[in-house]
């Protein structure tokens, strides 16, 4: 059956009212991308001068296609930063995670550091009520010291694992 013909037109006042949803890849290269996380941080109950040495043991695994520079900073509860726990002679850097031509996970890039903390810092420890997580991410460099473009998936992630290690004197009367 034949479709009938209408006449239809668009003048200067019509309008085309369109809702959708689009899905677009992101792919590409980037630097200095700043995430910070924050952790609480409550040592009242232990007693500073029984800790003789310390350090903060590190760990992160990173299924981003994104190095990462990590610095650890120690805050007030007003989130003041009071100081800065990684030293520019020891940088924490996590490696990007590997991934194939499509942007799939192959593997997980990852670090893991035991961070000393000197007497200074140490005693700043016991007066700081967060440790802020600072990771500055770059896409990899290629061997010629390039940005390789990369692709960004919603189910890539960083996670971070941080406790500390210390060294005590207990006095135990028996």
């Amino acid at each position: 059956e034949p479709v009938p013909q209408a006449n239809n037109f668009i003048s200067d006042t019509s309008s085309l009212k369109i809702n959708m949803n689009i899905r677009m890849p992101l792919y590409g290269t980037v630097t200095r991308i700043n995430l910070i996380d924050t952790l609480s941080l409550n040592l009242s109950d232990a007693e500073e001068s029984n800790v003789e040495s310390a350090g903060l043991k590190f760990k992160a695994i990173n299924e981003m296609p994104l190095e990462a520079d990590i610095q650890l900073y120690l805050a007030d509860e007003n989130y003041q930063i009071l100081d800065s726990l990684i030293t520019p002679a020891q940088p924490l850097l996590i490696a990007s995670s590997q991934v194939d031509a499509a942007g799939d996970l192959q593997s997980p890039g990852s670090a893991e550091e035991l961070i000393p903390i000197g007497t200074e810092k140490l005693n700043k420890l016991f007066g700081a009520a967060h440790i802020l997580i600072s990771a500055r991410m770059n896409t990899a460099k290629n061997a010629a010291g390039n940005f390789v473009p990369v692709r960004f998936k919603a189910n890539h992630k960083l996670d971070n694992k941080l406790g500390v290690q210390a060294k005590l004197k207990i006095n135990v009367e028996l």
